[in-house]
């Protein structure tokens, strides 16, 4: 539905735009185009920079070669063979273009290969032409044709092969890493030798193709294809060409009909995580190749195959769309052929498994090659099968008519996807989703159909109506772009003449828009963000007294919220007026977003971190809302009517502030918090209480949900703190633990609580301290330090937990205190004191605790005495650990001991090189310790063996202190020879662990490449970032070039080229405060109203995925004051256990000891 010419016109008023912006990123945004399938796009985009005087002469120079790209990757996907012939003789003579202008550049040799890519790619046109049945009177010269082509290819590989080996043999076949420059020319002379050997393989492989299926023509070439894979994966197994020599060894077993073999190889392939353009393209083609495996009648595992290509489509955001991805589409199309005609399933399931085949067929019989005639002949069968009549309607009346019945069939299963959610019914909820999906595909189809048979004469309103069902069925269909594409263009067009269709077009194209912005969480979402929020800001101002406008105004502060942008998400959601069905929602919502913004500034640094005053400010209005929204919620509710979720959240969170100010209970007119939980109607004790037996609801913020209810228990337990009520504090307490551990004394629940509590307390703390009320601040730290000793003193009742709760407990007010180092030192003798008496308990009583739960608090005793500065004392403690064989090779008590030893060094005195050296490399006497080398050794071992995202992280936190304390040591040390020494380890072994790292995590590549740069600073060297390997933030990988027909990112697989297109010079002065490189186009995009759906898929086709985005959120702020719109810390903290039991597991990063006021912390600069 998408309008290429549209698009087109769209490039031009960008080009004509873009003089005032700096450094266009052209090579990223066609591949960007090129990897979604926007090839015609990526065309018209190069025939603009041609016609740009301004354009580098560096980037004219390409302009040939990029073409010859477009077209090569594109041709295949065009919807007849002779089109795709041209393009590829298009695409060569391009090619040719380039070697003959530019001999001696560095692509110069990848477009001579790539001339032998088309000659294989057209021999594959002749292939498909040849399986045709439609052609078959002419298979046999199709045949020949294929084998004359891929001779050609052959000869051309071979010819530039024994140049690259000459080029190659110039090298030694060891060059010492420290070579970097000699390196880098070896394998940028090996690059176009390994490429040709995989294409010389893939001729033979090709070549099978040509010949009759069980010839013996075809065997004996799959066998000769296949010796030359293995010899490429049995040369090369460790780089990535080795990979694809398997991947195709493996796709010879199963056209050999060898399936076990075959999946064998595919499973080992699939366990290669896919971060980088090759590793994707890797992955993407040997799921194709295992979805064809698991299609054979050897296995029919027709339900694996549906699953595995559903959850690939997902996710593939723009990938479906090429070569490998229809491959992918078809063995799903097959698969559920199969199941429709499977009489072990439902008659229901039948149909609908028929009808998403038939969706998806239709759409693979519109492309040419491969999938045509095999997606045309499944279509008909299934036709058959569902007793359908093969032809469409003929006129738009007929097509309007049908596309009303699949409306109405859309809006019943609507309804009983939303009651089998309300029944809790999971799987008749998938089953309805899917019938749901394959209705809205269908009526996509139909109402597509429809306006292509429109006349100047039919209705204009139904025809706007029909535009609004495609709309809505793309919607429904999951392609939220094209619904956002066609409903714009239908709200504005109908704007005047049919108010109420533009209506409903507003809220499906606000909803589409927002639908896209979802999709796109964990990456950038720049783009996303401004076109949702621009949309719903042009709704508000054009229909402004409307459900429409509401629903604007709330995706407004869902996108502010999403941001962190809290206040402004707040003033959002009160621009909701008061009598609209949402009013009380809204309130409750702006109230929680300026609590969530107290607690977010609050816990900034001095010098960013707002007045006091104002912290007040949104502390007030988060008041105000709350009560607002909790009694218009309340308004005409029943006494005895079970209260809605967002009530009983907001009056949690209410009562957190009243805690926080002080009003535990009634007065001066302000209800306290202990009423605020306990009084009825609508009581949050009540509210979150579960019958006995009863499982807890595991939806995040559910109000009866385990996190939630702990949260509830704890402002409880303080509000009666806070009044000294002391034995309802204990009951209170009691409850919080039979919370977290249910009914079954989970010790990793019953920790996180303890935890959660903690965290709060000390984030309490801070807070109070940033507003300057020193007074309550006084008043919380006495008052649970009078209910701590008070508990601490009376041994009846006392077991594990209880203590373990004193002891975290005084841990979390010793951090909360950083303005006073007596009570800091204070509470951390007592948090000592509580946890060197469960030690005492359990050795007196073994059945006290766990002996991993005596490992964790021994742990937790060494940070805590280490942190008052009693070093003797805490390496008493991990010497016992490190005697006990239980615990002696924990990497948890391992990483304790060298971080103790490292923040003894880092305070100072004559043995401070000592205790660097052994937090280094460890000791053998009096007890065995690895020291921070042995433990990343071994960390980096198991992570490799068996990928877990707390190794790796145990891994990181190893390498960077090791480095950190070798550059510490080499500030003391005096002999040269030993200083020498010392930071050469540091510095190379950062840069061999960054090398062989896949991919560094944003903020620690930060962290690692600060400390890197610091290294070099010493050393007197040029500062540089740290050269990351594979994937990683500078990725170097050594066979980046490699092309794979049918397997690479541009499309067919070609690993696009290692020198990539420069960016556009800047035009112009660049505006002031410069702009995100990778929005450069987009920000002259955003301005062109009327055009900002169709930008989204431009904007979509070049943004990559941000692998480690869910994760930065949590690693950067591992404890957030306070959640934006719930009560309590949506993240667990880090220290948070993975076992049933508390395990010893050591204090991340930033999670280290508590450290006094006034002394550095143990991983201060140096």
């Amino acid at each position: 539905m998408v309008n290429r010419v549209w698009i087109g016109a769209l490039l031009s008023l960008l080009f004509w735009c873009l003089p005032t912006q700096a450094a266009e990123p052209v090579q990223e945004f066609l591949e960007g185009l090129r990897d979604r399938g926007y090839y015609d796009i990526a065309i018209q985009y190069l025939d603009q920079l041609e016609q740009r005087p301004s354009l580098s002469p560096e980037q004219r120079e390409l302009l040939p070669f990029e073409r010859a790209q477009t077209l090569k990757t594109g041709a295949l996907l065009l919807n007849s063979a002779e089109a795709q012939r041209q393009q590829l003789d298009a695409a060569r003579a391009a090619y040719q273009q380039f070697s003959k202008a530019s001999p001696n550049h560095a692509l110069a040799a990848k477009a001579n290969t790539s001339q032998g890519q088309i000659l294989v790619k057209k021999a594959r046109i002749e292939i498909h032409e040849a399986d045709d049945p439609v052609n078959a009177s002419l298979r046999i010269t199709h045949q020949q044709a294929a084998r004359d082509l891929l001779k050609q290819a052959t000869q051309v590989f071979q010819t530039a092969g024994d140049a690259y080996k000459k080029e190659l043999d110039k090298f030694p076949s060891f060059i010492p890493e420290a070579e970097a420059s000699r390196v880098a020319a070896r394998r940028a002379a090996e690059d176009p030798y390994l490429e040709v050997r995989l294409e010389l393989a893939q001729c033979a492989y090709w070549e099978a193709h040509t010949y009759d299926p069980d010839s013996s023509e075809k065997t004996t070439a799959l066998q000769t294809a296949a010796t030359a894979f293995e010899e490429i994966f049995n040369s090369y197994r460790l780089q990535i060409v080795g990979k694809y020599g398997r991947l195709w060894w493996g796709k010879c077993y199963e056209e050999q009909n060898q399936i076990t073999q075959a999946l064998g190889i595919f499973e080992d392939l699939l366990l290669i995580e896919p971060n980088s353009p090759a590793t994707t393209a890797l992955y993407d083609l040997t799921l194709r190749f295992k979805l064809i495996c698991l299609n054979n009648p050897a296995k029919k595992d027709y339900p694996l195959v549906v699953t595995l290509a559903e959850e690939w489509i997902k996710d593939a955001r723009g990938r479906e769309r090429t070569e490998v991805g229809l491959g992918i589409q078809w063995e799903l199309c097959r698969a559920q052929e199969s199941l429709g005609t499977d009489r072990n399933i439902t008659e229901s399931a039948r149909n609908q498994a028929l009808n998403q085949a038939l969706n998806r067929g239709r759409i693979l019989n519109r492309t040419s090659g491969e999938f045509k005639a095999p997606a045309g002949a499944l279509v008909q069968r299934v036709l058959l099968a569902l007793n359908r009549d093969a032809n469409d309607p003929t006129d738009f009346d007929a097509a309007y008519g049908l596309a009303g019945k699949l409306r109405d069939e859309l809006r019943t299963l609507s309804q009983q996807v939303q009651s089998a959610q309300k029944a809790g019914n999971a799987d008749e909820v998938k089953t309805r989703q899917a019938a749901l999906q394959t209705a809205s595909s269908e009526m996509v189809r139909v109402c597509d159909l429809a306006l292509k048979l429109t006349k100047p004469t039919t209705d204009a309103r139904l025809v706007d109506n029909a535009t609004l069902l495609l709309a809505y069925g793309y919607l429904i269909d999951n392609r939220s772009m094209e619904a956002a594409i066609v409903a714009e263009h239908l709200m504005k067009r109908s704007g005047t003449n049919n108010p109420d269709t533009a209506k409903q077009a507003a809220i499906v194209t606000i909803t589409a828009l927002e639908k896209n912005y979802q999709a796109a969480k964990g990456q950038d979402r720049e783009y996303e963000s401004n076109s949702l929020r621009d949309m719903a800001i042009r709704i508000e101002q054009s229909q402004p007294n409307t459900d429409q406008a509401n629903l604007a105004r709330e995706t407004i502060a869902k996108v502010y919220r999403d941001q962190g942008q809290l206040d402004e998400a707040a003033v959002w959601w009160n621009k909701i007026p008061a009598g609209s069905p949402n009013y009380a929602s809204s309130q409750l919502m702006a109230g929680q977003a300026f609590w969530g913004q107290v607690g977010q500034k609050s816990a900034l640094p001095d010098g960013e971190r707002p007045a006091p005053e104002k912290l007040q400010e949104w502390q007030v209005l988060a008041v105000k809302h709350l009560e607002a929204g909790i009694t218009e919620r309340a308004k005409g509710l029943p006494a005895d009517a079970a209260p809605p979720d967002d009530l009983i959240l907001a009056k949690m969170t209410l009562s957190q502030i009243r805690n926080r100010q002080g009003y535990y209970v009634t007065r001066d007119g302000v209800t306290g918090a202990l009423e605020l939980l306990t009084r009825d109607p609508h009581s949050v004790m009540t509210a979150i209480d579960v019958p006995e037996g009863q499982p807890r609801p595991k939806i995040v913020g559910h109000p009866k949900s385990r996190q939630m209810a702990s949260f509830a228990y704890q402002q409880l337990l303080k509000g009666y703190i806070g009044i000294k009520d002391l034995n309802s504090a204990r009951d209170a307490r009691l409850q919080l633990e039979a919370i977290a551990a249910g009914d079954s004394s989970d010790a990793e629940a019953l920790t996180q609580v303890f935890i959660e509590f903690g965290k709060e307390l000390e984030n309490e703390l801070k807070q109070l301290r940033a507003e300057g009320d020193t007074v309550r601040l006084d008043e919380v730290r006495e008052g649970f330090e009078s209910f701590l000793n008070d508990l601490f003193q009376r041994e009846d009742g006392q077991n594990f937990s209880s203590l373990f709760w004193i002891a975290e407990t005084f841990n979390s007010l010793a951090e909360g205190s950083t303005d006073s180092r007596a009570k800091a030192e204070g509470f951390l003798a007592k948090a000592s004191e509580a946890y060197g008496k469960i030690v005492d308990r359990t050795v007196a009583d073994p059945k006290f605790t766990s002996l991993a739960n005596l490992a964790a608090i021994k742990v937790r005793l060494v940070h805590c005495r280490q942190s008052q500065g009693s070093f003797d004392e805490a390496e008493k403690v991990l010497q016992l650990l490190l005697k006990d064989p239980a615990s002696k090779d924990s990497p948890s008590v391992q990483m304790a001991g060298a971080e103790l030893y490292q923040a003894w060094a880092e305070n100072g005195g004559p043995t401070a090189a000592e205790k660097y050296q052994i937090a280094i490399a460890g000791q053998r006497e009096p007890v065995p310790m690895w020291g921070w080398a042995m433990t990343a050794q071994r960390m980096q071992r198991a992570n490799r063996s068996r990928k877990d995202p707390k190794l790796e992280a145990l891994e990181y936190e190893s390498r960077y202190h090791l480095a950190r304390c070798q550059l510490a040591l080499w500030r003391l040390q005096t002999d040269a020879v030993a200083k020498k020494k010392t930071i050469e380890q540091a510095r190379f072994g950062l840069e061999a662990f960054a090398r062989l790292s896949n991919a560094f995590p944003p903020e620690e590549f930060d962290r690692f490449n600060t400390l890197y740069r610091s290294i070099l600073k010493e050393q007197g060297d040029p500062l540089t970032d740290l050269p990351v390997g594979v994937g990683g933030k500078a990725a170097t990988d050594p066979l980046a070039g490699i092309a794979v027909n049918g397997a690479g990112t541009n499309g067919d697989g070609a690993v696009r080229a290692t020198t990539p297109l420069p960016a556009t010079p800047a035009e112009a002065a660049p505006a002031a405060g410069g702009g995100s490189k990778t929005n450069v186009v987009m920000i002259v995009l955003l301005t062109l109203i009327g055009l900002v759906a169709i930008v989204g898929i431009l904007r979509v086709a070049m943004k990559p995925k941000d692998r480690y985005a869910g994760r930065r959120a949590v690693r950067s702020s591992p404890v957030k004051s306070e959640a934006p719109l719930f009560p309590v810390n949506p993240n667990p903290s880090d220290d948070a256990p993975a076992a049933s039991e508390i395990p010893p597991a050591p204090r991340p990063a930033k999670a280290k000891p508590t450290r006094l006021p006034g002394k550095p912390s143990a991983g201060s600069d140096q």
